[in-house]
């Protein structure tokens, strides 16, 4: 009788991928949870039997995107979202490395690998906070805003005058 464990980095790769999976659902449950205040967003009005029906004057749609009303709010709200997905995504690369390097078993090419997933996740991870800042950065270059803490000094400094300088005009 041929043992199912026998080919144990498929049952490896599976339990990972069922991990990874578990995580995924319980970071989608909270939002399938969620029942919206107001399900029926056009009003319903009662109409008499002897009256005519009535058409709506007003549609009350409200905005799907929140308090977003221009153009450097909802670039904040993409750039928030994204920072708030990549603290998980970043969270399971980190784990996904610690799992190539303690199944590398010593194997020298294994563990480069390891070392390169961990590497190059911090650098995701910082890169996405990096771009966090560049909308900043850009709104205050156009506005004309001085980004610079040093004080800028307009005025001539008085040179002194004596021996071997030039004269003051």
């Amino acid at each position: 009788m041929k043992s199912i464990f026998t080919n144990s980095s498929k049952i490896k790769k599976i339990i990972f991928i069922l991990f990874i999976l578990s995580i995924g659902i319980s970071m989608v449950m909270p939002v399938l949870a969620y029942i919206p205040e107001d399900i029926d967003p056009i009003p319903s009005t009662s109409t008499p039997a002897s009256s005519t029906p009535s058409i709506p004057q007003s549609l009350n749609i409200t905005n799907p995107l929140g308090g977003v009303n221009d153009v450097t709010t909802l670039v904040g709200s993409i750039i928030n979202f994204l920072i708030i997905l990549a603290i998980p995504i970043t969270a399971i690369l980190i784990v996904y490395a610690g799992y190539l390097y303690i199944t590398s078993a010593g194997n020298e090419e294994k563990v480069k690998t390891a070392q390169k997933a961990l590497i190059w996740a911090i650098i995701g991870f910082a890169i996405v906070l990096v771009a966090s800042s560049v909308p900043t950065i850009i709104e205050k270059f156009l506005s004309g805003e001085s980004t610079s803490t040093a004080p800028i000094i307009y005025e001539d400094p008085e040179l002194p005058s004596g021996p071997g300088l030039p004269p003051d005009l």
